[in-house]
């Protein structure tokens, strides 16, 4: 059962919290929170899966143990929350409330395609093994640059960096990276 995600109500005291699942627990969580009336949400990517010479396209969670659920800061009781099924904790600070900011679950839901998906970012950046990159800043390598290696799907790309003066591969998104000029 997949909630309906269009949220007209931007009042101030609406908003989006994160809760930690248990392992592989995310849907068990989000349908228990959502038979208690809150609004929650999983976002997904599409991946393909490889596993005894079958491939096959599968929704895994875009963030692995984690869930967010709308709240009233005003009205509803949120403790509930954290003893549903499938729930480990709700991201606090202390004891308050940590609040996601304005808009950025409203702008992962507007990427969502029809098919209950994330769609990735694209970039036209012709991507060839060999290549030299820089990886931009929505990545903790920012600023640094590697060598592409392979290109095993449209958004996730094998770089070897040169990080203190050690080679390291590792797996990036495509929507990390740049061209040098």
């Amino acid at each position: 059962m997949e909630a309906e995600l269009h949220i007209e109500d931007t009042a101030s005291t609406k908003n989006w919290i994160a809760v930690t699942t248990h392992t592989n627990s995310e849907e068990l969580a989000l349908t228990n929170i959502e038979r208690q009336g809150f609004i929650g949400y999983c976002p997904k990517l599409l991946k393909t899966r490889r596993h005894a010479r079958k491939t096959e396209e599968v929704k895994r969670p875009l963030f692995p143990g984690y869930i967010f659920v709308l709240i009233d800061t005003a009205h509803d009781q949120w403790r509930p929350i954290e003893y549903s099924k499938g729930v480990r904790s709700i991201v606090k600070f202390g004891n308050r409330l940590s609040y996601l900011p304005k808009g950025l679950m409203e702008t992962i839901i507007e990427r969502e395609s029809s098919c209950g998906y994330i769609l990735p970012e694209t970039k036209n950046l012709d991507l060839k093994v060999g290549q030299k990159m820089r990886v931009t800043t929505d990545s903790v390598f920012e600023g640094i640059i590697g060598t592409i290696l392979s290109v095993e799907s449209k958004d996730r790309i094998w770089i070897l960096l040169d990080l203190l003066n050690r080679k390291v591969k590792t797996e990036i998104s495509a929507s990390s990276l740049c061209k040098l000029n």
